[in-house]
């Protein structure tokens, strides 16, 4: 209800008021603790004595509402006299006064949640009592997480009872809790463990998104693939294609002398069989687990990817880490041979390309001019499988 363009406050307002106002994680939690109601009052924005007598009926009916709202709702309206000499001291309503937390949720309509609190309160007192004051303190977290509230609890509790060192994440054994549960709701158990856990269970310098690594658990092996080319006294023949553990291949001591550095999966699996070679899969970022195996500085390394930015951008990586390696097939004579395979590059790396040869450099700088107003790249597995079997053949027989 208006009166000249100023509103005034009704009895409709007062759930979207008491809302704004208390229904608030700090409200919340002094009831379940228990702390004595606060007194409260909230003004009620009325009618000036000049608009009583301009929109006198208007206000008889405001004052109306809010003398039926007192009758039926658990507040107390406190009024004052508000008029003149022209139409006389009207009692108008100025304050509402709310006198319990049960009335205060009563008028924010929030009796459900406090009901699902109780029940949630029950439940981790059930299932994990350590987490009872956490909930005091997050009731409207635990609100937002009350359909996974046991789960939750049950999951916390036994990560609790075990502590993770050796176990992997999918060995956690609550009924109903599975590794898609717990990735799906890593964020607040973290802040339940970061309660429950003492505190040398916790790798505080691994934040909540990296949860294996936080709480300890043992993460998915970090493996290197590898594939014999040609016959490995030190490993056992048939065995031509190995997934090992980065602890495990550090300790190889292969007799092979030329090792490929191959990028794309399926051009790995591929790669011609070679005399005295050996073929390492890249994986994209994870080529960086090359540092871990101190026997390539015995071996000729040879790095192939995509003639890209992006594949430029590995090779500069890689040579980081292992400044002798050399690039195979990513030189202008096989983009060109490979017209017809091109295909635009959408989103080109920036680099570093500090480490590329002057040869190299020049090939990528080729792909922004091969195509009039275009950047081209060549796949790696649309290059020709007999170029690659020549040229991987040349290299390992020039360092044999």
């Amino acid at each position: 209800m208006t009166s000249a363009g100023v509103a005034w406050t009704r009895p409709g307002d007062l759930r979207t008021i008491v809302n704004a106002k208390f229904w608030k994680a700090s409200v919340v939690s002094e009831y379940l603790s228990e702390v004595p109601f606060p007194a409260c009052a909230l003004p009620i924005k009325g009618p000036t004595a000049k608009q009583i007598g301009a929109s006198f009926d208007e206000v008889r009916q405001w004052r109306g509402q809010w003398a039926d709202a007192a009758s039926r709702l658990p507040i107390t309206v406190a009024t004052t006299n508000v008029g003149g000499k022209d139409f006389g001291r009207n009692q108008l309503p100025t304050r509402v006064h709310i006198s319990s937390y049960d009335g205060l949720f009563a008028l924010a309509g929030r009796q459900r949640e406090i009901a699902t609190l109780a029940r949630l309160r029950e439940v981790s007192a059930r299932e994990a009592p350590g987490l009872g004051d956490w909930l005091v303190s997050n009731p409207l977290v635990a609100l937002r997480h009350s359909d996974d509230w046991m789960m939750l609890c049950r999951t916390a509790q036994w990560i609790a009872n075990h502590p993770a060192g050796g176990l992997f994440l999918r060995q956690v054994d609550v009924p109903g809790v599975d590794t898609k549960f717990i990735e799906g709701n890593k964020a607040v158990l973290a802040r339940l463990l970061d309660h429950l856990l003492p505190a040398e269970r916790i790798n505080f310098s691994e934040p909540a998104g990296r949860f294996i690594q936080r709480y300890n658990f043992r993460p998915k092996p970090d493996a290197v693939w590898l594939r014999v080319l040609d016959t490995d006294s030190a490993i056992p023949t048939g065995w031509n294609l190995l997934g090992l553990e980065v602890a495990a291949a550090s300790e190889l001591k292969p007799s092979s002398k030329t090792v490929f550095v191959i990028e794309n999966e399926i051009t790995f699996h591929a790669w011609p069989a070679v005399p005295g070679s050996l073929a390492i899969w890249g994986q994209g970022r994870a080529v960086e687990k090359i540092q871990y195996l101190p026997w390539l500085a015995d071996c000729a390394v040879f790095y192939t990817g995509d003639i890209d930015t992006h594949g430029f951008a590995m090779l500069d990586r890689v040579r980081r880490l292992l400044p002798a390696v050399e690039s195979l097939l990513m030189d202008e004579s096989t983009l060109l041979a490979h017209r017809s395979q091109w295909v635009t590059e959408t989103t080109h790396s920036t680099g570093p390309f500090d480490r590329l040869t002057a040869r190299e450099n020049a090939t990528r700088l080729s792909l922004h001019t091969a195509a009039a107003g275009t950047v081209v790249r060549l796949e790696q597995e649309r290059i020709s499988p007999s170029l690659i079997e020549n040229v991987a053949r040349v290299a390992a027989a020039k360092h044999g």
